[in-house]
């Protein structure tokens, strides 16, 4: 089992060393051991927990709406992952939308009717998945 300090598990998370002091502290990270020196260690399972709560709180929810969620005995840490990297993929769409936006001005009206379903093909992808996961993620931890 690979095993994260502090620091570690930090920087895989992409958050800073406190904001995992302060999930240990409000309950929702345990490490897994101490070493000799007195060191915190954290499992695989630290890892999920910390990105699930990302992925609760961009949804909305408060920090302690989020440990009760998690604290479930059926939570499935997968789900909230895929929702984060859904949320990730629309808030990069929405990007493009407004560049492509300043683009439509100048486009000859054919060009514009190409890009234009060229866009609304793949964006009706990434929303239907991202609607599909939401309800998944609704169903099991926001009713």
């Amino acid at each position: 089992m690979e095993k994260y300090r502090i620091g570690e598990l930090a920087k895989v998370c992409g958050v800073n060393r406190r904001t995992i002091d302060f999930y240990m502290y409000q309950g929702l990270l345990e490490p897994v051991e101490r070493t000799g020196g007195g060191f915190r260690l954290y499992g695989a399972e630290a890892l999920q927990r910390v990105r699930a709560i990302k992925a609760l709180q961009a949804s909305g929810l408060s920090l302690q709406q989020a440990g009760e969620r998690l604290a479930l005995p059926n939570a499935e840490w997968g789900a909230f992952e895929h929702a984060e990297g859904l949320r990730a993929e629309l808030s990069r769409m929405e990007i493009e939308v407004m560049k492509l936006g300043a683009e439509v001005v100048n486009l000859p009206s054919d060009s514009l009717a190409r890009r234009r379903r060229e866009f609304l093909a793949s964006h009706d992808v990434v929303r239907a998945r991202a609607e599909s996961c939401c309800a998944t993620v609704r169903r099991a931890y926001l009713a």
